[in-house]
């Protein structure tokens, strides 16, 4: 059956697979023998059998994986080799379909717990494979488990608990929390089970710059037009990347890491006044203090399936368009200390922050916003964002009080004269613990960062579908104008609930101060 699907080229394969041992023996040394190299799992109605599947490259045929030859009717897992040197996770294992999957660490700033009055573990655990069609997950605590939960609920996902090990089924894709015992975030497992990857530039092709399995050092990546940069999955590449330039991409299931000293204050990943660039698939993870993904002057940013394990340090914002247009974010998942996502205007000409769509993506800030629009902002316009089918999986925390922060599910704050306009935030879902501060915030105002102590505007804002869920709490939402000059205005809050009740005009969490109008509420 395996020589029929290959149309008779047994003997290739045979060649292929000695050839790829003797290459994953040499540059990839493993933890575990079965992890040595890429692996699938082909599991028919009757039983499940075991296949090395190559990458159609090494057959001599086109490097891309077509979509038709996964076998909807069959499921298909891809695992990586575990890298040397990688702390293992001691809280989780996990295997899918039989087939164990590398579960590894990342950090989270020692003074959450300080701040916070909690006692959260100091790393939590994330695992990353790729699969198609219906998959069975195993996930194995070193604790005794009594309950366990998988966020975002995208539907109802049945989850078999024994002793300490969970079972459950997956058929989508999909970013995944685990948390354990109800414990929310002091110790979650972050699950990334990814679509498999069709989309693989060899080594030694024309213009790409290519890091396979194993551990790599290497520092500042310089990307310039019609350049690749991947990062294969089973890779850890430590270092930053500067793009300037017309097509470029990054791609990969790898992950891309910074930590150390070099690194501090220091942006992740730079795209500067670069048309048609890309960014899909590949995991970061934060050590260091600064900026994760910054477009800046950019005309035509794709980023889809990127995983931001951050938290380690203050200032780590998740995806920053500055002074950009025509940008979509898909299919991600950000965590980090200070905002998810912050659209903002630093100069460039003050040119526009405009056209940028945000889809299917989950944000979690522990200490500050999930959406920022504005704040440090020189653009003329901030205008047509849409944040539509997200997951606001936690608040930003509680600090001890006096609480010196005081940040929010959604931000708007228009300064400098700035023109903010057209903003729509639909269908999505937010977890609240109670916080004690304000929820969402618009408000026109300058700030410390602001060059010139003028206010902007605000128009044209809805958000539909908008409902939290989770503990009771203040949660206020706070509509301010500055003057008659620069106010806000046409504003709607359509079928927008917290824990099942609408918010309306007499919600006694609604603050709305002078130099508004046409707020309205839609039930």
């Amino acid at each position: 059956m395996f020589c029929e699907r290959l149309n008779g080229k047994c003997q290739i394969m045979k060649k292929v697979n000695s050839l790829l041992r003797n290459r994953n023996e040499t540059s990839a040394p493993t933890h575990r023998r079965n992890l040595s190299r890429r692996q699938f799992l082909l599991t028919g109605v009757a039983g499940a059998t075991a296949f090395t599947i190559v990458p159609r490259h090494l057959l001599g045929e086109s490097k891309n994986i077509k979509s038709d030859e996964f076998e909807p009717d069959r499921a298909m897992v891809e695992t990586h080799p575990f890298v040397q040197g990688e702390e293992m996770s001691q809280e989780y294992t996990v295997t899918v379909n039989g087939q164990p999957v590398p579960v590894y660490t990342a950090p989270i700033e020692a003074r959450h717990n300080l701040l916070s009055g909690q006692d959260w573990d100091l790393t939590y655990s994330f695992s990353s494979f790729e699969f198609s069609g219906r998959i069975t997950v195993k996930i194995s605590s070193s604790k005794p488990l009594t309950a366990l939960s998988i966020r975002p609920a995208l539907s109802e996902i049945p989850v078999k608990l024994e002793g300490k090990t969970a079972t459950f089924t997956l058929d989508q894709p999909g970013n995944f929390v685990i948390e354990r015992n109800n414990n929310g975030r002091k110790d979650p497992l972050l699950l990334f089970a990814n679509p498999i990857e069709t989309e693989r530039p060899r080594q030694g092709d024309p213009g790409v710059i290519y890091y396979g399995p194993g551990r790599h050092n290497a520092g500042m990546i310089h990307l310039t037009s019609n350049q690749t940069l991947y990062i294969a999955g089973g890779a850890v590449v430590t270092g930053a990347v500067i793009a300037r330039g017309d097509n470029i991409r990054i791609l990969g299931r790898g992950l891309l890491e910074n930590s150390g000293a070099d690194y501090y204050r220091k942006y992740m990943i730079l795209l500067e006044q670069c048309t048609r660039a890309r960014i899909e698939g590949i995991t970061i993870r934060k050590g260091s203090r600064g900026w994760t993904i910054v477009p800046k002057d950019c005309d035509g940013v794709a980023i889809s399936n990127v995983k931001i394990c951050g938290s380690y340090a203050s200032n780590d914002d998740g995806i920053d368009p500055v002074n950009t247009r025509n940008m979509t974010i898909e299919n991600c998942f950000i965590r980090t200390t200070d905002d998810c996502l912050a659209f903002k205007g630093m100069g460039y000409g003050n040119r526009n922050c405009e056209n940028i769509t945000v889809l299917r993506t989950s944000l979690w800030s522990d200490k500050c916003c999930a959406i920022l629009l504005g704040d440090e902002s020189r653009a003329d316009y901030m205008r047509n964002i849409t944040v539509k089918d997200c997951h606001v999986l936690y608040l930003s925390f509680d600090f001890a009080q006096p609480n010196p922060f005081d940040k929010k599910f959604l931000m708007l704050h228009s300064g400098e004269e700035m023109q903010m306009e057209n903003l729509r935030f639909e269908n999505i879902d937010i977890y609240g613990e109670g916080q004690d501060r304000n929820y969402i915030e618009m408000t026109c105002e300058f700030n410390q960062y602001s060059k010139t102590k003028v206010p902007g505007f605000i128009k044209n804002v809805v958000l539909k579908d908008v409902k939290l869920t989770g503990k009771e709490g203040p949660y206020t939402i706070v509509i301010k104008g500055f003057d008659e000059q620069y106010g806000i205005g046409n504003v709607t809050f359509d079928n927008c609930t917290i824990n099942g009740k609408p918010i309306t005009e007499k919600s006694s969490n609604l603050k709305i101060g002078e130099f508004t109008k046409n707020i309205r509420f839609i039930k």
